[in-house]
């Protein structure tokens, strides 16, 4: 038997009246996209919760020592989590996505910082290495580049293009006198030289089948 709508309107509790409880996040875990090793500890940074959370890791004990939040840099967007982390000069840096910002977190302050951005909202800091003299080597998508900045002095370098129609420079590495940069479309890994940005193939990978 049907019942008539306004028996069922009658009956419905007033929503508008309940009393809302908050029980806290849903979840204490999260993925973690960027991790550094440093000094018997690790610092993680989270992926998807706004703001992104990096994470102090004692490894002796296994337990979260510190943790601190990514704000917002002053371009339009904001980050969801940081692939590329790097220690040098008693910072951890950090580089983000859908913003392709970098931070600085003070290992001995827990001070976060925002320092620049290296390009607009959808862009990626993929990989990220220091050179021994303290120098950071950055790549980025979906540009393809490989960067150089110099904490010190806030000094950016964009070096030239290194493949055609490359747009993702996922993994870096760096030594006194050149920057090494693995490229995922082209497969190639490449040296670039650091002071004449003189750009040399060393290998050629294959690239994967597409079926």
């Amino acid at each position: 038997m049907l019942v008539p709508a306004s028996t069922h309107a009658s009956s419905a509790p007033d929503c508008g009246t309940q009393a809302v409880t908050t029980h806290g996040p849903a979840s204490v875990t999260g993925a973690i996209v960027g991790a550094t090793v440093h000094d018997g500890h690790a610092y993680m940074v989270s992926r998807e919760p706004k703001p992104p959370v990096v994470a102090e890791i004692d490894l002796t004990t296994r337990k979260a020592t510190r943790t601190a939040t990514l704000p917002d840099g002053p371009a339009a967007g904001e980050p969801e989590g940081g692939w590329a982390t790097t220690v040098a000069d008693g910072k951890l840096y950090i580089g983000t996505y859908p913003v392709p910002d970098l931070y600085s977190y003070d290992l001995a302050t827990g001070q976060v910082t925002h320092l620049r951005s290296f390009g607009a909202n959808g862009g990626y800091i993929w990989s990220m290495a220091a050179a021994p003299d303290g120098a950071l080597y950055l790549g980025t998508s979906s540009d393809g580049r490989l960067w150089e900045y110099i904490p010190s002095t806030g000094a950016v370098r964009r070096y030239g293009v290194l493949a055609q129609g490359e747009h993702y420079v996922r993994a870096v590495a760096v030594d006194d006198t050149t920057a090494y940069a693995g490229l995922l479309e082209k497969t190639k890994l490449l040296a670039v030289d650091r002071v004449s940005g003189a750009i040399r193939e060393l290998a050629q990978g294959l690239r994967p089948s597409v079926r």
